[in-house]
């Protein structure tokens, strides 16, 4: 395996050469707004929610999901007057995974060395708006410096500075502190990676756990490109995407059948996460 460089790449890199299993694409809604008009997203944004609950209803044993969002730059969504995308975040999952008494829940913000220091204002609502949540550590907020070579835990063996590594270290720091603090014996442990910002409605968490809650897979990733993808997306962004497919698909021959990799919107069984990331 090459060097690992801590980019937006690192984890797409390690799992494709380390998973024994199908990948498998959950056709989940991946949007550009959370507040737009059109009738016909609406619509199909509605069918992928009902479809999400009626398959979290049918899980029939204990799941834990932990979910990680890298923040960088997201003051303003943080010191919203009307609704922080925190709130957003908490209530959309309260609302799915509140459904069905066997799954629990925890929520890791993890800052990636933002000079605008959102990670201590998501600390300061999470005290005044979640208490409950604060102390018990149900939601909480890691910063990445923590996990920098010669800092704190030094999760991250090879990374000196935040500077080097931005939102793919932040996912890789949250993804491994889930791992190393959320002790789930005879129960299933699902893992999952999501941004600040409100493209990805999380009440779509039903879609993309149950490929992996009922087998045989062991990793889910959102797909805006999958036929049953409801997207609301620019023209010009498109094109743009298009064009980043053409090139990776050329550079990454053996990842057949992905073809968004891009989506912020993936879910991992704890166990096959922990082998890859040993060798992260």
């Amino acid at each position: 395996m090459d060097k690992l460089k801590f980019g937006s790449a690192t984890i797409k890199r390690l799992i494709s050469s380390s998973l024994t299993t199908p990948f498998t694409k959950a056709s989940a809604s991946v949007v550009s707004t959370c507040s737009d008009e059109s009738p016909d997203f609406q619509c199909g944004l509605e069918e992928k929610l009902r479809e999400s609950e009626r398959l979290v209803k049918k899980i029939l044993h204990k799941v834990h999901v932990s979910i990680v969002i890298p923040v960088y730059g997201e003051k303003s969504r943080v010191t919203n007057p009307n609704e922080t995308f925190v709130h957003t975040k908490i209530r959309q999952i309260e609302s799915i995974l509140g459904l069905n008494p066997n799954l629990t829940w925890d929520l890791a913000l993890v800052d990636d060395g933002c000079p605008e220091k959102t990670g201590e204002f998501c600390n300061r609502l999470l005290k005044s708006a979640f208490p409950d949540y604060y102390i018990s550590r149900r939601v909480k907020v890691l910063f990445l410096k923590d996990g920098v070579e010669g800092n704190g835990s030094g999760l991250i063996k090879g990374l000196k500075s935040t500077r080097k590594s931005k939102k793919g270290g932040a996912v890789l720091f949250g993804l491994m502190c889930e791992l190393k603090e959320i002790n789930i014996q005879g129960q299933d442990h699902i893992l999952v990676y999501t941004d600040a910002d409100l493209s990805v409605h999380l009440g779509q968490l039903g879609l993309i756990l149950k490929p992996l809650v009922e087998g045989p897979y062991d990793l889910a990733i959102g797909s805006r490109r999958d036929k049953g993808s409801v997207v609301l997306r620019s023209t010009d962004r498109s094109h743009r995407g298009k064009l980043f497919i053409y090139f990776w698909k050329r550079v990454i021959h053996h990842l057949k059948g992905v073809y968004d990799t891009q989506a912020p919107f993936k879910a991992f069984r704890s166990e096959v996460l922990g082998n890859i990331l040993q060798k992260a």
